[in-house]
């Protein structure tokens, strides 16, 4: 039997150099622009970030393994999260624009983590919709 995908994956080219996807993960200002009403994103020393949406939805996690430009890693967990889950983030100049990789990793997709996997499933190309956009045309 083959085993269940625990990760979702997205592959994006943006319009955009490093630096500004790198700034739209990892600061409060560019979290906001893209991705929550409401954010919040220290990377300097304690390494956390609080996300909450209009419908009341939250999620918060600390950064690791942050490669300036390139990469970054973080701890997520919405309220209702049966447990923390991971999300990778990669990032390559390409054409004179960027590559950016999004993996979210899952403890499992069944059970108590379907709902969340579904959730982000529909949720991370809508997201991404809208940081493209943001970096492409500002809005």
């Amino acid at each position: 039997m083959a085993a269940i995908a625990t990760a979702l994956r997205f592959t994006r080219k943006i319009d955009a150099p490093p630096e500004h996807l790198y700034h739209a993960f990892t600061t409060g200002m560019g979290l906001r622009e893209w991705l929550a009403k409401v954010a919040d994103a220290q990377t300097e020393k304690l390494n956390f970030f609080h996300l909450i949406w209009e419908d009341g939805g939250q999620v918060s996690g600390q950064y690791h393994d942050l490669e300036e430009n390139r990469a970054l890693r973080m701890t997520w967990r919405g309220l209702t999260d049966p447990d923390a889950s991971t999300v990778r983030v990669g990032i390559e100049p390409q054409d004179g624009g960027s590559q950016l990789t999004l993996t979210h990793e899952f403890p499992a997709r069944e059970g108590a983590w379907a709902d969340v996997y579904a959730r982000w499933e529909a949720g991370w190309p809508k997201a991404l919709d809208n940081l493209e956009a943001v970096m492409t045309t500002g809005l």
